[in-house]
């Protein structure tokens, strides 16, 4: 009869009284040493063993995720909305998406040669600043008759506008300022490519249309 718990190999090694050099060897502790009690964790089995959880979580008193928190509320971590205008909140958001889309607008009007939409990214007494690109200052309309023959020379244009940072000075108003790049095409046998880059300092303000440019300073890098 095949004894229980032990496998056919070690059958031979039983018989002969050599099974218990495969055991697991448990060190003796040495009786000079004598060893402090040490309290458990966890509630004792009637059995005397420590009853001990399969899974254990982490609570918030970890020095890592303490750490984590702490950094977090650190004034080296604030977000952008923070550093500029206070936290970001939802009307905030809000706010600046509209910004956005209105210098989006702007560019795209501007492309198109659409001058009614062009004027209409403007509050009714805003001012346009042009002189840096040989341009005129003065209102929407005096700018978009300078713009008009001026770009008239150029079947194609292209306009974009990026890097965009807006700094709230109230509820209603904001200073923002944005790079743009403008590439344009002189029809011909050989075309010819113009590419123009700078950047805006503007006012924004809102009113009952919503966020409007109520003053525009181009300041012209380089044309090329």
């Amino acid at each position: 009869m095949r004894p229980v718990g032990v496998r056919p190999a070690q059958r031979g090694l039983r018989a002969r009284g050599d099974l218990g050099v495969h055991r697991t060897v448990r060190h003796a502790r040495d009786p000079r040493v004598r060893s402090r009690p040490r309290a458990l964790d966890h509630p004792v089995s009637p059995g005397g063993c420590a009853e001990v959880p399969r899974f254990r979580q982490l609570g918030s008193r970890h020095p890592c995720r303490r750490h984590s928190r702490e950094r977090a509320a650190s004034p080296s971590c604030l977000t952008a909305g923070a550093r500029y205008g206070g936290r970001m909140t939802e009307s905030r958001a809000s706010d600046r998406l509209e910004i956005g889309e209105l210098l989006a607008r702007y560019a795209w009007a501007l492309a198109d040669r659409d001058w009614v939409a062009w004027q209409a990214c403007f509050t009714a007494d805003a001012v346009a600043d042009y002189t840096t690109a040989g341009g005129v200052v003065g209102t929407p309309a005096e700018a978009a008759a300078w713009l008009e023959p001026t770009l008239s020379m150029f079947d194609i244009s292209i306009s974009q506008a990026g890097n965009v940072v807006i700094d709230f000075t109230g509820d209603e108003s904001a200073d923002v300022r944005s790079m743009y790049k403008m590439v344009m095409r002189i029809a011909g046998d050989t075309p010819t490519y113009m590419e123009a880059c700078g950047y805006y300092r503007d006012r924004v303000e809102r009113d009952a249309r919503g966020w409007l440019l109520a003053h525009r300073f181009e300041h012209i890098l380089y044309v090329r």
